[in-house]
């Protein structure tokens, strides 16, 4: 985990999450619950 954030900052984060999930437009769950 420490990896991960090292040398990328929150906006960094934020845009590489909004460009792979931006597209989803309805809440999702794990199989069985």
């Amino acid at each position: 985990m420490a990896q991960a954030r090292l040398g990328v900052s929150q906006a960094g984060h934020e845009t590489f999450f909004r460009k792979m999930l931006g597209d989803i437009e309805e809440p999702t769950l794990p199989f069985g619950l």
